[in-house]
């Protein structure tokens, strides 16, 4: 896969939710991909939450120099894959960019789709799930939601966290399936030199 492949997170602060996807996201996905997030409702400039902060450190991640920053239409326009927490968060961006529906889906929704199909590319692997999102919708549509920590007690923080990493690690198991990534994985570093 030439290049890096966009991909935002985006929940309603940019401090608790997205953030933990993002990070856990390129730690997970690697240089082939490039992870970012924002807020619909952000705080614009804060740090990651310190409970967050204090998971992430946990897992080996540093959240030293993160600014929350608010979602836009500039911002949806170049990610290629938007993964949201909620479902009124997708809703959010459809309604600000209705083509952006197409690439947007709550992480939770995009595992247990991507989970159904089998792509090629991660591009195809976008629009089977995006295709397969009217043919298996979830009996409970709140299963596609990671509700959101802020304001309550510690332990909603910590479900939260757990949520999105296990989401994350989904997320993770569905992309390497896609046989482009393997084969990148798979190449020979020393192909086209002349071993003397």
């Amino acid at each position: 896969m030439p290049g890096e492949f966009t991909v935002l997170t985006v929940c309603h602060g940019n401090i608790c939710r997205s953030p933990v996807a993002q990070y856990l996201l390129a730690e997970a996905l690697g240089e082939r991909f490039s992870l970012s997030s924002a807020g619909v409702g952000a705080v614009v400039g804060w740090p990651v939450h310190e409970l967050m902060t204090q998971y992430l450190k946990a897992d080996g991640i540093d959240p030293a120099g993160f600014a929350a920053r608010q979602l836009d239409g500039k911002l949806i326009a170049g990610a290629e894959l938007l993964l949201t927490m909620t479902r009124r968060q997708r809703a959010w961006i459809a309604e600000e960019s209705p083509a952006a529906i197409k690439r947007t889906f709550t992480i939770l929704e995009f595992a247990r789709l991507a989970e159904l199909v089998t792509a090629e590319s991660v591009s195809e692997l976008i629009r089977k799930a995006a295709a397969a999102r009217a043919v298996y919708p979830p009996d409970d549509p709140a299963i596609d939601d990671i509700a959101d920590p802020y304001g309550h007690p510690e332990e909603a923080f910590t479900v939260a966290y757990t949520e999105v990493k296990k989401a994350v690690e989904r997320v993770k198991a569905v992309i390497e399936k896609c046989p482009e990534l393997r084969s990148e994985a798979d190449e020979d570093p020393f192909a086209g030199f002349v071993l003397k």
